[in-house]
């Protein structure tokens, strides 16, 4: 008889093509279906969400039914010795059979870097750009984000959900030493939607945007009306969240140190 198991998971994008698996195309989805193949199981994972190609996770969440009666420590053992380098499991643990991971997920959230500088070491971690948002400006457009629910104007064009309504729980611009952050947390997302609230945001500000466009590309509903998508390579899947869990804290300081921001870059 088989049960379902939670798994918790961290992964470097740079090396996937994304969450989902595809065929011929490395993924993350992949790479733990056939780690569980040498275990002798044949299930496939079904993640929280899907990630694109050089997207980064500090949290993903996938639950899977195995039909081996697996202890968890021998379980997390067995995997961990099966993942590869850019895949880390966190924690795995069993849960009832109606856990779904992504139909019960409450809120997830994501956070963008941004630098002012190119630094080789960090190309695959944040976006490097030539000018950052004033403080004053970006905190009078991230309160469109509360005050919408529709958000089909930064919705990738052929992302193939027809509800574009989310609830945003939070979010900041918390400006770091040589670049920012950027977080969101909502109730889902649509797909490309925190990319293209990064692109449309350090391109608007940078052409001399006045206050209130977000709200007016929100407003106006139409994909064109929004910034090109920022690069993949900045954003981090950082924390879902379940009933009775609490959100994920300091992910923001972990996305900093990760993307070489805070003023301790290195150079060779």
């Amino acid at each position: 008889m088989s049960a379902r198991w939670r798994f918790d998971v961290a992964f470097e994008g740079s090396g996937f093509a994304g969450w989902q698996e595809q065929s011929g195309r490395r993924t993350v989805q992949g790479e733990i279906a056939r780690a569980l193949e040498r275990l002798g199981e044949g299930a496939r994972p079904v993640g929280a969400g899907r990630t694109d190609a050089g997207v980064h996770a500090l949290h993903m969440v996938a639950h899977v039914d195995l039909d081996r009666a697996w202890a968890p420590e021998e379980l997390a053992h067995a995997l961990r010795a099966e993942f590869p380098r850019d895949l880390v499991l966190r924690e795995v643990r069993p849960v009832d059979a109606s856990f779904h991971a992504r139909f019960d997920a409450r809120e997830r959230t994501y956070h963008y870097a941004l630098a002012l500088t190119d630094n080789p070491f960090f190309r695959f971690r944040r976006w490097s750009v030539p000018v950052l948002p004033s403080l004053g400006w970006i905190h009078g457009e991230l309160d469109a984000l509360r005050e919408s629910r529709d958000f089909a104007a930064l919705a990738r064009v052929g992302g193939g959900s027809p509800d574009t309504r989310c609830r945003i729980m939070a979010s900041e611009w918390r400006p770091m030493p040589g670049g920012a952050v950027l977080q969101v947390t909502a109730d889902r997302f649509l797909y490309g939607m925190v990319r293209t609230l990064a692109g449309t945001l350090v391109r608007a500000f940078a052409r001399g945007a006045s206050r209130g466009h977000l709200a007016a590309v929100l407003q106006g509903g139409g994909r064109g009306a929004a910034g090109k998508a920022a690069p993949p390579q900045g954003l981090y899947l950082t924390g879902v969240r379940y009933a009775d869990e609490r959100s994920q804290a300091n992910a923001g300081d972990r996305v900093a140190v990760l993307a070489g921001l805070g003023g301790g870059e290195v150079w060779a």
